[in-house]
């Protein structure tokens, strides 16, 4: 609508890549998803981690998400599956038993509707799945911590500096 109606919108929270392509007057105000990728991927570097497994809903930002992980980001790293799902979805015990046989180092979760992280890292602790878990910004909901208590020990997430980070002045 905002299109057709060539009204400039700003967004705080959908990532330029998954807007900038399809949108003239669309605007975002999140941070680059590469950085967020470099910074997980990064993260996964120093662990030591060989095998990913990709594990998203159908959301654009979340597909896009992906993508620039495949995109050659995770180089030396082999993807072992990519699983994917209609958003909304709470049942996730099929793939993560399918995931706990394949034994991937790591498990990047992308979900857009972040109710569905909370399902997900419980079916995941109940199932026994040892990889470790890793997502974006999306996945910090205090929400989920609520309501999945403990099941959240261990998920590693990227976050962005604030200003008044004392490691950003560094």
């Amino acid at each position: 609508m905002v299109e057709n109606a060539k009204i400039p919108t700003v967004t705080p929270s959908s990532a330029l890549e998954a807007v900038e392509e399809k949108f003239e007057y669309v605007f975002s105000t999140w941070w680059p998803q590469p950085q967020e990728i470099r910074a997980i991927v990064g993260h996964m570097e120093r662990q030591g981690y060989k095998t990913v497994a990709l594990v998203r809903d159908n959301d654009a930002f979340n597909t896009k998400f992906m993508e620039l992980f495949e995109a050659g980001l995770l180089q030396g790293m082999t993807i072992v599956d990519r699983p994917s799902f209609p958003i909304g979805t709470t049942d996730f015990r099929t793939t993560i038993l399918k995931l706990r046989e394949g034994k991937p180092d790591a498990i990047i979760l992308a979900m857009q509707d972040t109710s569905q992280i909370g399902p997900f890292m419980k079916q995941s602790k109940e199932l026994g799945l040892k990889s470790q878990v890793l997502s974006s910004t999306s996945a910090e909901s205090p929400d989920n911590i609520r309501k999945f208590p403990g099941y959240f020990e261990g998920l590693v997430y990227s976050y962005p500096a604030t200003h008044d980070d004392p490691k950003l002045a560094e």
